[in-house]
């Protein structure tokens, strides 16, 4: 190469290494990084189905690390010497959240005055702004611990922990339960709280989930005490589009079930087993139409539904009557009339697709163009002898009627009749029948209240027979005879002290007034360690 064209190159590599200097002067070596901008916060929880559990609370903004500065490209090497790079400039800080950003959570007006009033340790931290403009003008603000709504008509109200979930589930304020209206209260039955809201109660216990109750099965449940009652605490949410458009709610001691045009009326207990083994509001009985009434003749209960009534009673137990065998309990005084009590379930197994079922006092047969007719006392037990419906006597055609000194009644084939050949034992068995649910009463003559030897002493006077006044007079006044050869209008005297009497009616029964807490009334012969023995005044 020649001496000018040395010159030359050397003189373009320098002029390459001075621009490559410039390019990496302090200036340009690394830019301030643009601040983090301030999140945007949460929206305002609404009922839709993308709203969480609780509203989602703004982060509060981290400060970005301060970046490590850019590092000067080293130039290329070449044959003149590279000098040392200028350092390059330390880049400035993101500041943390000012002091205005801190003011922007600081709750104010009705809500601020709430806040102070519980509590930070309480309600928490701040995580958002007050936020307006929700429905009916209320207001909003999300704490660490819950939420703080206001309206003007319900005034600033805090929802927390579990009532706060169930709240978010159903919607926030813009869902069926709208604003809360007061304050969450605890301390009740078995530690539980409870939250009111404009459309409804949400109850909350230990060991259970939150559940809200409203309408009218809220109204069911207030009127039998709230957590206090039988009902106790709700165990589900309310549940609808059950058959015929009803819904129902489980609680720890029944279930609540509402119908269009029959109202809410809860289930529980025997009754409600029953209704439950029958198919609940999808079986014949339907939804119920009342609430269980209790205090009935030997104290039992009963409860109506659309299809039929269920009736229990100590020591016999719990039964469903319907149709037109429960019409006929209807006609005959129900369960204080000469029937009583259901004892066995109705059964429709029967010849011609006819039904039956068993009483206190005797049977109701029903079959299809027939009706159904009650039949008991002596010609019940005529009737049992002869086979029942199987027999030649067939399906009863009408109810017994009063024949001479004696009863008949017409079956398919044919008629019975009885006949005490003696009017005094119609007399007596008659008055007796005629005070079926009066009360037990101490010393008791009539004519409303009884005991038993008052009973059984009027019952003879009827008859036109005096006999002593006690049940042990009128054990040594009368007749001793075998229970073999009861017939109806002999007294029957109970245990080894002779301390009770009744009447007997036939058909293995007597009527008698037994104690204050079962009025007069049908029952068996025996009921147990008893000792009856039989007497007669004929």
């Amino acid at each position: 190469m020649g001496l000018k064209k040395m010159i030359g190159a050397v003189a373009a590599v320098a002029a390459i290494s001075a621009s490559m200097l410039t390019a990496v002067s302090p200036a340009q070596a690394a830019p301030t990084p643009t601040p983090t901008p301030t999140p945007t916060p949460t929206a305002t929880p609404s009922g839709s189905a993308a709203a969480s559990a609780s509203p989602t609370p703004s982060a509060t903004p981290t400060p970005s690390a301060t970046p490590s500065a850019t590092p000067t490209p080293t130039p290329t090497p070449s044959a003149t010497p590279t000098p040392t790079p200028t350092p390059s400039a330390t880049p400035t800080p993101i500041p943390t959240p000012t002091a205005q950003a801190q003011a922007a959570l600081e709750p104010k007006g009705a809500i601020g005055a709430l806040y102070t009033q519980l509590g930070a340790a309480r309600v928490g931290t701040p995580v958002t702004a007050e936020r307006c403009g929700l429905a009916d003008g209320g207001c909003v603000q999300d704490f660490t611990n819950g939420t703080i709504m206001w309206t003007n008509a319900t005034g600033a109200q805090f929802v927390t922990g579990a009532i706060k979930g169930r709240y978010a589930a159903e919607g926030w304020e813009t869902g069926r339960l709208g604003y809360p209206v007061s304050a969450e209260r605890c301390g009740l039955t078995g530690g539980g709280c409870v939250q009111d809201f404009a459309g409804g109660t949400v109850f909350w216990s230990p060991g259970r989930d939150a559940y809200t109750v409203a309408g009218a099965i809220k109204g069911a449940y207030a009127s039998r005490g709230w957590e206090n009652g039988a009902l106790g605490y709700p165990v589900q949410s309310e549940r609808c589009g059950l058959a015929g458009g009803g819904c129902v709610q489980d609680f720890t001691g029944g279930t609540v079930l509402w119908s269009p045009g029959n109202g809410a009326f809860p289930v529980w207990g025997a009754i409600g087993a029953t209704y439950a083994a029958r198919g609940w509001e999808n079986g014949s009985l339907g939804y119920p139409v009342q609430g269980e009434r209790c205090g009935l003749v030997n104290g039992g209960c009963v409860q109506d539904y659309t299809g039929g009534t269920i009736f229990f009673a100590p020591g016999v137990g719990t039964y469903a009557v319907q149709g037109a065998i429960r019409s006929v309990l209807g006609q005959e005084g129900w369960e204080g009339g000469r029937l009583g009590y259901p004892t066995k379930p109705e059964r429709c197994s029967l010849k011609e697709g006819g039904c039956v079922q068993d009483f206190a006092g005797g049977s109701v047969f029903w079959a299809p163009g027939i009706g159904a007719y009650p039949v008991w006392g002596a010609l019940g037990v005529m009737y049992a002898n002869q086979g029942w419906e199987n027999g030649a006597l067939g399906f009863p055609t009408g109810k017994e009627w009063a024949k001479g000194n004696g009863y008949a009644q017409n079956f398919e084939g044919g008629t019975l009749e009885w006949n005490t050949q003696d009017w005094r034992r119609k007399a007596a068995v008659d008055f007796a029948y005629a005070q079926l649910g009066d009360a037990y009463q101490m010393g008791g003559n009539g004519p409303d209240v009884w005991d038993c030897s008052g009973l059984t002493s009027a019952a003879m006077r009827a008859a036109g027979i005096s006999v002593p006044r006690t049940s042990q007079q009128q054990y040594y006044a009368g007749r001793k005879i075998p229970l073999s050869e009861l017939q109806p209008g002999d007294l029957v005297v109970y245990y080894s002290g002779l301390s009770h009497v009744g009447i007997y009616v036939g058909g293995g029964q007597v009527i008698d007034a037994s104690n204050y807490s079962k009025p007069v009334a049908v029952r068996p012969l025996s009921w147990g360690n008893d000792s009856p023995q039989g007497i007669t005044f004929f």
